[in-house]
């Protein structure tokens, strides 16, 4: 009895050795393998629930019909990756395929991270997840496409994305009043003779992401202009661009972080802010935050910030440590546009 189990599990593993040898031998006389001819990933802006699509065309360059499998992913400047279904294709040795397209709709979320993202497309032998699945091109660009939360562009102001700040800070009181949209620009009063400013915060939270300003700023010395992220208490939370209003041309650049000033550092504009409007800008990212001025890169540090997620914020107002003098006339502080 035990002479006639032995030789069955001879005999099993002498099937199973031929069955193996036999589709090695036809996968070598027919090798599967592919080729990308053709790769366009999506380029341009976006915004939630857009659509972005990027696609390739696939060459059958092995010597069998074959099921590939398409799959796409893309990657957001904070390092998270967003996958898209993979679908297959079946082609004839030699033959091209059709345009292979795929498509990934921009989340409507406030925490979604902004700025540049990553497209990465790729074929597979079999269907991707499996674990022998095998990968047998690749095509990738960085860089590819931007994503924004929101663009405000105050054609009127819109009371579901801001709120008006009232409350004192420094030697100004922030009014409501001060606060109104006129020929397509967002307006933030000085009153003459007083120090009464006004303030704008999101309503929603933000975290990673690209947030951008075009500002014209009041002519009104020893008062600032910030474009700012924050979240209370102080010194825990904030990541600011303060501009000094008026014509001299500096800028203040800072993050609190664990209870304090955590970095700053005071720069030339090069320009006159109370002239013209000009671009603002940080760039807040896992373990970076960058700061630009019309896209020319200003400062940039890789420790000192918080995690957290924050209120957007624009303010003009009199700190207690600038002289406090008011003037003589109406001057506004002229936002063209916000972008995150």
């Amino acid at each position: 009895m035990q002479k006639k189990s032995d030789l069955l599990v001879v005999i099993a593993i002498l099937c199973f050795l031929f069955i193996f040898a036999f589709f090695f031998h036809l996968m070598s006389e027919h090798p599967v393998n592919a080729e990308i001819t053709s790769f366009s990933p999506a380029s341009g802006t976006y915004y939630p629930g857009d659509a972005v699509i990027s696609s390739l065309y696939l060459k059958n360059t092995g010597s069998a019909n074959w099921t590939f499998w398409i799959g796409c992913s893309v990657q957001d400047s904070a390092g998270s990756w967003y996958d898209i279904l993979p679908h297959s294709v079946t082609l004839a040795p030699g033959e091209v395929s059709d345009t292979q397209s795929k498509t990934w709709q921009v989340p409507s979320d406030p925490l979604l991270t902004t700025g540049s993202y990553k497209v990465v497309m790729t074929v597979w032998k079999t269907k991707p997840g499996d674990a022998t699945a095998i990968k047998l091109a690749n095509a990738e660009k960085e860089n590819s496409f931007q994503v924004y939360n929101f663009f405000d562009d105050f054609a009127s102001f819109d009371t579901n994305q801001w709120s008006k700040s009232s409350f004192m800070l420094g030697r100004t009181h922030f009014e409501p009043a001060n606060i109104d949209v006129n020929n397509g620009d967002l307006r933030i009063k000085f009153p003459a003779n007083t120090l009464n400013g006004g303030e704008i915060s999101s309503k929603d939270l933000y975290k990673y992401g690209t947030y951008i300003a075009k500002m014209k700023l009041p002519n009104a010395p020893s008062s600032i202009t910030g474009f700012f992220l924050y979240l209370v208490p102080d010194f825990y939370n904030e990541i600011d661009i303060e501009i000094y209003n008026d014509p001299k041309g500096e800028v203040w650049l800072s993050t609190y972080a664990n209870g304090k000033l955590q970095h700053t550092v005071t720069k030339d504009l090069g320009f006159d802010p109370t002239a013209d409007f000009h671009e603002y800008r940080f760039d807040f990212y896992p373990g970076n935050v960058s700061f630009y001025i019309d896209g020319k890169l200003m400062q940039t540090w890789t420790d000192g910030m918080t995690t957290n997620s924050m209120h957007l914020l624009i303010n003009a107002w009199y700190p207690n440590w600038l002289p406090g003098i008011a003037t003589t006339s109406d001057q506004y502080l002229l936002v063209d546009w916000i972008k995150h």
